[in-house]
């Protein structure tokens, strides 16, 4: 499941418009994250900084790891700064990036055991 499916699904489940989520957001968080870009994270392939998918977890009730638990992350050697599927690294926020180069990540993440297991820098 991708990142934009995840995030359209919990809003859907959860029967709450994109302004109602722009609301739990506020309330819950203190951020203020505009109704065009949340439409945004559900249609593309725009990827979140850290903040925002905890802020995301938040209104949903989640931790940032139930959050993305069923998104499929590419994996690879972020060594050479391959993610797999011949992406890199760079699709990735720098948070997360950040993360996966240093281990922090841990292989329970779905699809980054892999980056995290043949990293050569960490």
């Amino acid at each position: 499941m991708q990142l934009k499916d995840r995030l359209g699904e919990l809003r859907r489940e959860r029967g709450l418009t994109l302004r109602a989520l722009r609301e739990r957001v506020l309330e819950r968080t203190g951020a203020v994250l505009s109704i065009s870009y949340l439409s945004e994270l559900e249609r593309t392939d725009a990827l979140p900084s850290l903040e925002t998918l905890a802020r995301l977890a938040r209104a949903y009730d989640l931790s940032p790891q139930d959050l993305l638990a069923p998104v499929d992350l590419p994996a690879g050697d972020p060594a050479r700064g391959d993610a797999g599927g011949g992406d890199t690294l760079a699709q990735y926020p720098p948070g997360l990036r950040a993360l996966i180069v240093r281990g922090t990540v841990t292989p329970e993440w779905p699809g980054i055991s892999v980056a995290v297991t043949k990293c050569k820098v960490c």
